[in-house]
């Protein structure tokens, strides 16, 4: 059943079948490589196979070795986890274990031996081992999971030891009270981009850093980073943030063949067919951002449609609206071309041109009076007050 956002109409069920495919990629290339591992495994559970961290493994960004057995010990039944494994140490000196938790230890950034007993863990070194507690996983139903540590890719591959400023669970309990009242207005007010959340996201992660921006990877399809970039936020940056990095793993899937809705290489870099030679993009990313400026604007529209907000929120979501119709606005104009897209992805183009329109109508009237000349470019609250001399 197709699920609208706007004018632009979600294929669940294709969102569905292409998560059917890659946990059946994911379970043949486990079975290939390690099937020692695999044979311990319940086979009929895709949760197991969409793990971001596993997908991670197998793809082409993960640039270390991660020893497999960590990546899996949480998944294989009590009594036939391994009782001596390797596992890696975050900068942090944090152990993740996919659906257990994480151990603490001393030793940052390095491959440590973990001994496994009767539910107690102990980390071996310089021939004596010590003890280490298990952090559990916080299971909350009708939510995707919370981070308690630092994903893989943002110390070995994207990003590098010290680039995310503090432990991720430190960061979590910082903002987890605007954090989950995003989460409760999504559920009641947008219910139709919250239920695609649930489909496609596995988990999120808040982190600080002042090197990464928040996103979403294909080669961690399933996680949502949100950098809070150590400032101070409420519920309105959450939803605008959920929604847009959880707009991308929803267009990963939409689009996972690329060649199905664009008609030239995904890879063609942007600033090849369009007249700003500053462009950094390349196509596949810039269609990217007409889907994830639907997503933003929809759930920021309804929001202010339930009137949900207090005022001081209220502008700041007008502010969010009209620093994304701008942006929304010169893709918009990049991608007008009918050759660039095969006939579906011309239709995709057609939808979000409408998406942008409805939205320009009911709001322009209010963000044309708004200055972002010298906004980041990552939204900033507070300094969109300072350059429009706003006092909240």
């Amino acid at each position: 059943m197709p699920v609208n956002l706007l004018h632009f109409s979600v294929d669940r069920e294709a969102i569905e079948q292409q998560q059917i495919e890659l946990s059946d990629t994911i379970r043949l290339l486990l079975y290939e490589r390690y099937p020692q591992w695999f044979e311990l495994l319940d086979y009929d559970d895709d949760s197991v196979f969409l793990n971001p961290a596993l997908i991670y493994l197998f793809s082409e960004q993960a640039s270390s070795q991660i020893p497999i057995e960590q990546l899996l010990f949480g998944y294989i039944p009590v009594r036939q986890r391994p009782t001596a494994f390797q596992a890696l140490a975050d900068p942090f000196g944090e152990i993740y274990l996919p659906n257990t938790g994480y151990l603490k230890t001393d030793i940052k950034s390095a491959l440590v031996a973990v001994n496994y007993t009767d539910n107690v863990f102990s980390i071996q070194r310089d021939n004596c081992s010590n003890n280490t507690s298990l952090i559990q996983e916080k299971i909350v139903t009708n939510l995707p999971a919370l981070c308690s540590c630092l994903p893989l890719n943002l110390y070995l591959s994207i990003g590098k030891p010290g680039d995310v400023l503090r432990p991720v669970a430190d960061t979590l309990s910082i903002y987890y009270n605007p954090l989950n009242r995003a989460f409760d207005l999504l559920q009641k007010y947008v219910l139709a981009f919250w239920d695609l959340l649930l489909l496609t996201t596995r988990e999120i992660c808040v982190f600080e850093s002042h090197a990464l921006r928040s996103m979403a990877a294909v080669s961690y399809q399933g996680t949502a980073f949100i950098n809070t970039q150590s400032q101070v936020h409420d519920e309105v940056f959450f939803i605008e943030d959920l929604a847009h990095q959880c707009g991308h793993i929803m267009f990963y899937l939409l689009t996972w063949n690329a060649d199905n809705f664009l008609a030239i290489p995904k890879n063609t870099r942007l600033k090849d067919i369009v007249s700003n030679k500053n462009e950094t993009r390349n196509v596949y990313g810039a269609f990217h951002g007409l889907f994830t400026y639907t997503t933003i604007l929809h759930c920021l529209h309804e929001c202010l449609q339930a009137n949900i907000f207090t005022k001081s929120q209220s502008i700041e979501a007008h502010a969010r609206i009209g620093f994304f119709m701008w942006k929304f606005a010169i893709d918009i104009a990049h991608f007008n071309k009918r050759e660039l897209f095969t006939k579906k992805g011309w239709k995709f183009y057609e939808a979000f041109r409408t998406c942008f329109d409805t939205i320009h109508w009911k709001y322009e009237s209010i963000y044309r009076t708004f200055r972002y000349q010298t906004q980041p470019y990552i939204f900033n609250f507070t300094h969109f007050c300072s350059e429009n001399q706003l006092s909240l």
